[in-house]
């Protein structure tokens, strides 16, 4: 057939669609690997604070790391709720946790919570707050029994906060990252846990890589 004005017309072009083969990992589900399991405690009392985290060691192992001890003197609910000169310090334990048991991490430490209130005649208020979560080589998050805009709900009444994550090289700070996690001391922290969790996955699935 002839175009109007005698030339030809244009060939179609034809889109060529390639089976994708069943070997590819295109949408393939894996598990997550384990995680390095987090708890800050924030409390007045050091007793109190050096008690507790005994008795979740005997819980979840050893304790690999911890941030120094530093005053807790950002404004907010807490100081209102377990009172003035607050401190806070960050523990990570060595033993890898399986990601889908922070809900459960989270219910144990509210229990301890609640077992080290201060029961007064008309109120209680909390002698230790607990923030349980994990850090893998992209993000740190906390458990929350909050819903909001930010938090993912994961089982149980559980919510997960995504707080820090890592890109190019370093952890990011989130628009709403807590004041004290955007320390430098915090930073550098997890930096350090970061590393010797990536030496732990090494090790752990050596024998997973190509010979």
């Amino acid at each position: 057939m002839s175009h109007p004005q005698g030339g030809l017309l244009p060939r179609r072009q034809t889109a060529i669609i390639r089976p994708i083969s069943w070997r590819s990992p295109l949408g393939a589900p894996h598990a997550h690997p384990p995680v390095k399991l987090l708890v800050a405690l924030l409390a007045s009392d050091l007793q109190i604070m050096e008690e507790v985290e005994r008795r979740l060691c005997a819980t979840y192992g050893t304790v690999e790391d911890r941030t120094e001890i530093f005053l807790f003197t950002f404004p907010g609910p807490f100081q209102r709720e377990m009172g003035e000169n607050l401190k806070k310090r960050i523990i990570c334990f060595e033993t890898l946790l399986p990601i889908e048991q922070l809900p459960e991490v989270k219910k144990r430490t509210n229990d301890l919570e609640w077992e080290y209130r201060e029961h007064l005649q008309y109120s209680s208020r909390r002698m230790i707050n607990l923030d349980p979560g994990y850090l893998t080589l992209s993000k740190v998050l906390l458990a929350s029994t909050r819903n909001y805009s930010h938090h993912v709900y994961l089982k149980d009444g559980v919510y997960g906060e995504l707080l820090l994550r890592y890109h190019r090289g370093a952890l990011r700070n989130l628009p709403w990252t807590y004041a004290d996690y955007r320390s430098h001391l915090a930073h550098s922290f997890f930096t350090k846990v970061r590393e010797r969790y990536h030496t732990q996955l090494k090790a752990r699935f050596a024998h997973r890589r190509e010979p």
